[in-house]
């Protein structure tokens, strides 16, 4: 292809066109995005591609696919809702370390304001574990944040599960998406227990920086999808 572009005027959606044709989704829908910020993020996307589009450099084209393809499609909403409450009930947020104390007193330091801040927004009262054990959710903390979900349109939805995928924790998600942390405090969080391992072992390049580059750029095009929705 030669050129992304997008077309649409004032409150209107946007869509996008590679070489004059509108894209469509795996399941033939046209991709419009909300706003101009949206389309101009997604048509750059397509500018910084060369010889070959690669995918896995273009995570708000993923999203942008998924958020469309799952508005007629109830199954598909409920298994993102199923999939963030399985993140709430292995948190990285509630996990501390009950045999390394230096570890545990950093998750403590960093991790405690975020699980706070979560139940403050969430109104729960979710708590921390040790060991290999689940969050214990009350039915109370269930109800409340399936309330929370319900409140989320598929776009907010999609880009939220796919923070907490890559965060491996709804709680880092809902803290980003708040404006709590940034989209680098909450990869740097997400990965306390592997920076304490690889100062105390080494990093093995070219895994491990390469895994923590791949979280932050789909943290940060999740949370600049997230903010730029609603413009």
């Amino acid at each position: 292809y030669k050129e992304g572009a997008f077309s649409g005027q004032g409150r209107t959606w946007y869509s996008v066109q590679l070489d004059g044709k509108t894209l469509k989704t795996p399941n033939k829908h046209t991709i419009c995005v909300p706003n101009k910020v949206i389309a101009m993020a997604l048509a750059a996307e397509f500018h910084v591609q060369k010889d070959y589009l690669l995918p896995s450099t273009m995570p708000m084209l993923s999203m942008i696919r998924t958020s469309i393809d799952s508005g007629d499609n109830q199954n598909l909403r409920d298994q993102f809702e199923e999939d963030i409450m399985k993140f709430f009930q292995g948190d990285t947020v509630c996990f501390r370390d009950d045999r390394n104390q230096p570890l545990r007193n950093i998750q403590e330091k960093r991790l405690d304001p975020v699980l706070k801040f979560g139940n403050s927004q969430l109104d729960t009262n979710l708590k921390t574990v040790t060991g290999l054990g689940w969050v214990d959710l009350s039915k109370n903390d269930i109800g409340k944040i399936q309330d929370y979900l319900k409140r989320l349109d598929n776009w907010q939805l999609c880009f939220f599960i796919f923070a907490a995928t890559n965060l491996k924790s709804s709680l880092l998600a809902l803290s980003l998406f708040k404006d709590f942390i940034n989209s680098e405090e909450a990869v740097s969080l997400s990965r306390i227990e592997e920076t304490f391992q690889m100062e105390q072992f080494g990093l093995v390049e070219g895994a491990h920086d390469n895994d923590q580059n791949f979280t932050q750029m789909m943290t940060s095009a999740a949370k600049f999808l997230y903010a730029s929705y609603s413009l």
